[in-house]
């Protein structure tokens, strides 16, 4: 409902339960967008490494990339 001045009006129970859903929503949108946009980096970097770096190269790229994200999610958790 729009008032007079232009502005949105919203009843008791749009204040309370709509608009609290629509924010999360809108802020996991956006998360779930830089997740896919960093996941699809990743991969891309990744395809590309493999090419022209050696194999010994990338077991120790892959073993410092998997203690960082252990670490970073235990230090969240």
């Amino acid at each position: 409902m729009i008032a007079k001045n232009g502005r949105a009006e919203y009843t008791v129970i749009e204040r309370h339960f709509a608009l609290p859903f629509m924010e999360v929503f809108e802020m996991k949108t956006k998360n779930f967008c830089k997740v896919l946009g960093l996941s699809l980096l990743s991969f891309g970097v990744g395809i590309l490494a493999s090419f022209f770096l050696p194999q010994s190269v990338l077991v120790v790229i892959e073993s410092i990339v998997i203690i960082a994200v252990g670490s970073i999610y235990f230090i969240q958790k």
